[in-house]
């Protein structure tokens, strides 16, 4: 490789040019009206049918559908997005501004607004515009209309789908190959590879040499360079384990943790705040570090890979032997973000979380639909949801670990409890306002109910109350489950719900005249509620809307009647009167749709003025929690809930409109148990059980192509998070089957898997390039040679700051802001990650987005990244700084300054031309600096860097240092 004259910004010039001609190409090639949706690639049909494709059902397709299309306006398939109306193209894909959608959304079209009563929240908005500008993606109308290839599950071979597809296939033992090379094959992995090579005429590279090998087994498992003396032990160490030791030496390194850590967080989707948040709540997760630190202790102490998903899935129901830091692995699930308070997106965050990151299934696709490719039913997407729905944060969080009672720790908790004692006494006061409003409001709540079922609008205007969106939902659902003839009360409202509009008045009181007799006979033990029978005997109705409003009128005086009573009978539980007392059981029972509003759940279903208060008095406890240096650490937990949800299917991922009721279970894909559905609380240990059974042919699959991944620049299988039939096949699928077979069989250890492929001839190859394997293998899928890697920024700052010697290696602890002066100079992995700003140093270099588990991070230069060196005050600080490192103070001459720089920056010593190179431009900015010394300067500006830090400047911009051999 080219050393010091290939410059780091010389590629992002050419990454500028290609940018440029990438954009001239598109926009001059692009149709003017495009009828066929543009090529998707994975992560944008996931990004459509998990974001977009349930926005437009719940906030648009209401009114623009195949049957229904206000405005001559379709959104229910891509053509007429496309094809729009006389106005124009509802959607110009890639072109946010000329898409019709936005202004009308945004309402800032002057002739429509949409929806014309609720705004659209801000992140919709964002949403559908990112979608936009992605081309507008869209699963094919033919996928569509077959769904799952013009399968019904109900009647589908799940056994037979296990065989037919690589991924779901038992994981097995594969017999090694044998290769005609046999010294470059030292290993099984080795065999695997060379066998494929060999059959293309090819075979493995030489072995690097060992200052190479050094540097790069370094940063593979630290993200930190060796230090110069490192090197020269290892290179002038020829025992025949000197590699083996230096492995173990790293291996045990605290830093091994924070480096594979940090790869995990990125499944995880780790941030330290909610993103977009309610208007006046704190936005900061104060505890969300105790996860990133438990994460990190995990893979120091080499914690099993199945220990490790079971206690991140279901650490509060599993015997933690005392050691009560476990619970901070459930962070895994409670980091996310927080999508303002909307609990189907939390859950639809945590079944993508689960299955992409743990098993590389696309379960979020079947939200809306049975999922489109892959053998994933709707119902089991809701099979997991009312598992996750059956969980709970509590209110208070609990401690990982018992603080000392120091003085500044007791008055911490002082405050606290005068905090949260002011936050409780107002959230259980208003909880007992909001039950008892919302059953003097009951009335309002069941027409709603009958109005939305006839996809009327509700006339907020003119209503009297408020009616609570969360409430109206427990009434829809109550209602719904309440359909079997048995129930006494609201058989009545069934039977009236299945007549027609057009006779309704007729059919409603021919079917009183028939089944209401009974109410006659005084002693008759008719299963229907009398008090109910009496009321349309009296007053038959016309409509449901009648029914619906007699309902309530009648519950409103039952709720009277029960509080005048017990005025009178202080110790009453009931009311005497068995049919009065069915109806106070509609009010009052543990079932009933108003008594789930506890103090734990009601906070999300206040009004404003309410939540105003509530966000306050919160907010004053978070911002103690989290900038108090006395404040101990509390694990981000999930709990069971006391009765588990039994979840529906939502139809088209409305929550609003219940299909089937589903058990939670695990996927029927790998389940082969007819009744597998989960017994036990919720059901996170029995998933996180099945998730580990050695049976299921994925996790480990999954989890060794992830650290291959990190090893080699790309997995085994290149979609690392989706290992379906719109995935990647394996280039090696034998090899990864004798990797995951041997990772169990090792008991799931991820150290000893890193040994494994650490120790291969496939690892330790040059990553030189030759023409015979260039002809064959451009893309080097088969693995003739080490693919070169970029340093991510972790590396790349972290490696700045250990140059420069100033490197802080204390770990765990909160988050420190990455861009703010004076620079922290701990590791990178501590910095803030603000999902709602996030720091354009990461950004810059491709981060991985905190939104959402990423697969792997995109690999783009563009020019952000060359300012950043060049213009950047943290690198013009750390060039500046490393001058004044003790090693270069102490050299005598310029040339064993020169040496001394390499050393801390290379690790190893400059060749005659280098020092060179370097006294020869030296020599040119000494002039360069005394000509610009000499300039008058404004008051503020700065003074021109030395030419010892321009020199180091440019050294920290060289290939050599931002990328891996």
């Amino acid at each position: 490789m080219n050393r010091i004259k290939v410059f780091f910004f010389t590629l992002m010039l050419l990454g500028i040019l290609i940018s440029l001609k990438k954009g001239h190409s598109v926009a001059f090639g692009e149709e003017k009206n495009q009828t066929k949706p543009v090529k998707i690639q994975p992560a944008q049909l996931r990004f459509f049918e998990n974001q977009i494709r349930p926005l437009l059902v719940k906030r648009c397709q209401s009114c623009h559908n195949e049957k229904k299309q206000e405005g001559d306006v379709r959104l229910d398939q891509y053509q007429f997005l496309i094809k729009g109306n006389e106005s124009g193209a509802v959607v110009v894909p890639r072109h946010p501004q000329k898409s019709r959608m936005m202004d009308v959304i945004q309402h800032t079209a002057d002739d429509s607004q949409m929806p014309p009563k609720n705004k659209l929240e801000q992140k919709e908005i964002d949403l559908l515009t990112k979608w936009v500008k992605m081309g507008a993606p869209w699963t094919p109308e033919k996928e569509n209309r077959q769904s799952k290839v013009g399968v019904d599950f109900r009647q589908f071979d799940f056994a037979k789908a296990r065989k037919e597809h690589w991924s779901y296939r038992p994981v097995k033992q594969p017999l090694l190959p044998v290769v005609k090379n046999k010294k470059m094959a030292r290993t099984p992995i080795d065999r695997f590879v060379q066998y494929r090579l060999e059959t293309k005429g090819l075979s493995l590279s030489p072995q690097v040499d060992k200052q190479t090998l050094i540097r790069r087994v370094t940063f593979d498992l630290t993200g930190l360079p060796p230090t110069y003396q490192e090197v020269e032990e290892f290179v002038n160490n020829q025992s025949s384990d000197a590699y083996t030791k230096l492995v173990d030496r790293l291996l045990a390194s605290p830093q091994y943790g924070e480096r594979w850590g940090r790869h995990w967080l990125d499944v995880a989707r780790y941030g330290d705040t909610k993103g977009y948040v309610p208007a006046g709540e704190d936005l900061n997760y104060p505890y969300a570090y105790t996860y990133r630190d438990y994460v990190i202790r995990a893979f120091n102490e080499d914690l099993p890979y199945d220990q490790f998903i079971i206690e991140q899935l279901a650490a509060d129901l599993m015997d933690r032997k005392g050691d009560d830091r476990k619970l901070a692995a459930l962070g895994f699930l409670t980091v996310g973000e927080r999508f303002i308070r909307k609990e189907n997106e939390i859950i639809n965050d945590r079944i993508d979380l689960v299955s992409r990151g743990l098993l590389g299934m696309t379960a979020a696709c079947a939200r809306c639909h049975d999922h489109k490719f892959d053998p994933i039913p709707t119902e089991d997407y809701y099979s997991l949801y009312g598992l996750f729905a059956s969980s709970q944060e509590p209110l208070k969080l609990p401690l990982i670990s018992q603080p000392k009672q120091t003085a500044g720790y007791l008055a911490y908790q002082k405050e606290l409890k005068k905090r949260e004692a002011a936050y409780t006494k107002y959230l259980n006061g208003i909880c007992k306002a909001l039950r008892k409003e919302s059953r003097e409001t009951v009335g309002y709540y069941l027409s709603d109910v009958v109005l939305r079922k006839e996809k009327k609008r509700v006339p907020r205007k003119k209503a009297k109350v408020e009616i609570n969106r969360l409430v109206l939902g427990r009434w829809i659902r109550f209602i719904r489950r309440h359909t079997n003839n048995s129930d006494p009360v609201f058989t009545i409202w069934h039977q009236f719900n299945r007549m027609k509009g057009t006779h309704f008045e007729r059919d409603a009181k021919a079917f009183i005249n028939r089944n209401f007799d009974a109410i006659k006979r005084p002693q008759s033990k008719a299963p229907l509620n009398k008090l109910v029978m009496q009321v349309f005997i009296k007053s038959p109705p016309k409509s449901m809307l009648d029914v619906a409003k007699t309902y309530g009128k009648l519950l409103a005086k039952i709720n009277q009647q029960w509080l005048q009573y017990q005025q009178k009978n202080k110790l009453a539980v009931q009311l005497p009167h068995h049919n009065a007392e069915e109806l106070r059981q509609v009010l009052y029972g543990k079932n009933s749709p108003i008594m789930f509003l506890t103090s734990e759940a009601v906070p999300r279903s206040f009004f404003k003025k309410r939540k105003d208060q509530l966000r306050k008095l919160e907010r004053s406890i978070l911002t103690l929690q989290r900038t108090s240096p006395d404040s101990p650490p509390r694990a981000m937990v999930l709990y069971d809930k006391k009765e588990p949800v039994t979840p529906h299917v939502f139809i088209r991922g409305n929550a609003l409109r219940l299909g089937k009721e589903v058990p939670r279970r695990f996927f029927q894909l790998l389940s082969n148990k007819k009744d597998a559905s989960f017994k036990n609380g919720s059901g996170r240990l029995e998933l996180a059980k099945a998730i580990v059974n050695k049976k299921n042919p994925l996790t480990a699959r999954v989890f060794v192509n992830r650290v291959w991944m990190h090893h080699f620049g790309k997995g085994l299988v290149q979609t690392p998070s989706d290992f379906g039939t719109q995935g990647a096949l394996p280039s090696h699928p034998k090899l990864l089957d004798y990797l995951a077979n041997d990772f169990m069989k090792n008991g799931w250890s991820i150290k000893q898997l890193h040994r494994q492929i650490l120790q291969s001839a496939v690892y330790q190859q040059s990553g030189k390039d030759h023409l015979t394997g260039y002809k064959v293998d451009p893309a080097n899928k088969l693995l003739w040679k080490k693919p070169v890697r970029r340093l991510e920024f972790e590396a790349m700052r972290d490696s700045i700051l250990a140059a420069t010697g100033i490197l802080d290696l204390t770990m765990n602890g909160r988050p420190f802001n990455l861009e703010k002066r004076p620079f922290q100079t701990r590791r990178t992995i501590y910095g803030k990650i603000d999902r709602y700003d996030l720091p354009s140093l990461l950004q810059n270099f491709n981060f991985a987005n905190p939104d959402a588990s990423a697969a792997k991070r995109p690999k783009i230069i563009v020019p952000q990244q060359a300012l950043f060196s060049m213009n950047n005050i943290f690198m013009i600080e750390m060039a500046k700084k490393i001058t004044t490192h003790p090693e270069l103070l102490q050299a005598k001459t310029e040339r064993e300054k020169i040496i001394a720089i390499y050393r801390r920056i290379f690790s190893r010593n400059p060749n005659n031309e280098e020092v060179q190179w370097g006294e020869k431009y030296l020599a040119e900015q000494k002039i360069e600096y005394q000509r610009d010394k000499s300039i008058k300067r404004k008051k503020g500006e700065p003074n021109p860097l030395t030419p010892w830090a321009q020199y180091a400047q440019v050294l920290f911009m060289t290939n050599e240092f931002m990328y891996i051999d």
